[in-house]
């Protein structure tokens, strides 16, 4: 029978109970995600049936084989390796894991006794450090999994361990990987657009397929003709972008709290630009009493252009306009707490 074959990596380091937790979680978001069912094999998930290709996808997967399975037979095992390099003209190695150890053979026989079978049958040569294909066989209680092909997953958590956030979302480069980020985190986002004339739904639709459920945008608007009156009646321009910001913080707080979620995700990076300086950061966490959380902190701008590429949202972020490229004031770099407060309970009243 040809089933999937998953490994997960940091969920079998937790305590049994967690571990149990966040394995079922992953079998769901598993069979959410590629329509197949899952079942539970010591320390591995098998799938059978749906779209496998999904799997790379799926956060909290390491990695995953399109897998034959037989009786832990070596007889079996051996059948179907031949099957699976029969079309097969370099060269190979075999390499065994013993999942659980009640086979009556090491990892090292098994593979000497598989790989001379294909030799024999196939008249392949054997190359232990560079071959052209690897056939993997890893055996679990009564029954084996044959496979030459192994593809990475996201690693991480599945979503949905770590509770809830809400997702600052311009649809620019850096929020979706942001949310990305966290998501891998085993955080479910909800992601909240402040509507400024461009259609995001295309880097939505990309950034969601690496989650279970469908991502639902909350839109809202701020009256920039409105923050643009008082911070001139203030004198206050280059508090703009900060005062912008610090809306959407508070309005994301607030659904936040409306949908029970524990922080807000923003995509801001220390330093990346003029507003984003520790002084400034520290001055819009300091409007909201929720967690704040920046996974994209420590990054540099091509390192959050690799991983945009990675995600798939890059493409799509690079075809919207830049909302703040329009705001065409001198930011400033040391904001005053006090101050930014006053201006935006102003704006909001």
């Amino acid at each position: 029978m040809e089933v999937a074959l998953v490994r997960y990596g940091e969920i079998s380091l937790k305590s049994d109970r967690v571990r149990k937790r966040m394995e079922r979680q992953l079998m769901e978001n598993i069979e959410l995600q590629t329509g197949g069912k899952t079942f539970k094999k010591a320390a591995r998930i098998i799938v059978v049936g749906g779209n496998w290709e999904r799997l790379s996808k799926v956060f909290g997967v390491v990695s995953w084989s399109p897998s034959v399975e037989v009786r832990a037979d070596l007889e079996e095992i051996a059948e179907a390796a031949v099957e699976l390099l029969k079309s097969h003209r370099g060269t190979f190695k075999v390499e065994t894991q013993r999942v659980t150890k009640d086979f009556p053979m090491t990892s090292l026989e098994i593979s000497k006794e598989v790989g001379a079978r294909i030799v024999d049958r196939l008249g392949l040569g054997v190359d232990v450090k560079t071959p052209d294909v690897v056939l993997g066989v890893e055996i679990m209680g009564r029954r084996a999994y044959v496979f030459r092909k192994r593809f990475e997953g996201p690693g991480g958590l599945p979503v949905g361990v770590e509770g809830d956030a809400v997702l600052l979302f311009s649809g620019g480069i850096d929020s979706p990987v942001a949310g990305w980020m966290i998501g891998k985190r085993g955080v479910t986002i909800h992601p909240i657009h402040f509507y400024a004339g461009v259609d995001v739904s295309g880097v939505l639709k990309k950034l969601s397929e690496w989650f279970p459920r469908e991502l639902e945008l909350r839109t809202e608007r701020i009256d920039r003709e409105r923050v643009m009156e008082v911070l001139r009646r203030k004198g206050r321009l280059s508090y703009t972008y900060l005062v912008l910001k610090g809306i959407m913080f508070r309005r994301a707080e607030a659904f936040a709290e409306e949908i029970g979620a524990d922080a807000i995700v923003t995509g801001e990076s220390v330093g990346q630009v003029s507003s984003q300086t520790l002084r400034n950061l520290r001055a819009l966490d300091s409007l909201v009493s929720i967690s704040v959380l920046r996974p994209l902190a420590g990054l540099n701008k091509d390192e959050i252009v690799e991983l945009a590429r990675k995600v798939g949202t890059y493409e799509e972020s690079i075809r919207l306009p830049e909302p703040c490229a329009r705001i065409k004031v001198k930011p400033v770099v040391k904001a005053d707490p006090k101050v930014l407060k006053e201006l935006v309970e102003e704006v909001e009243g």
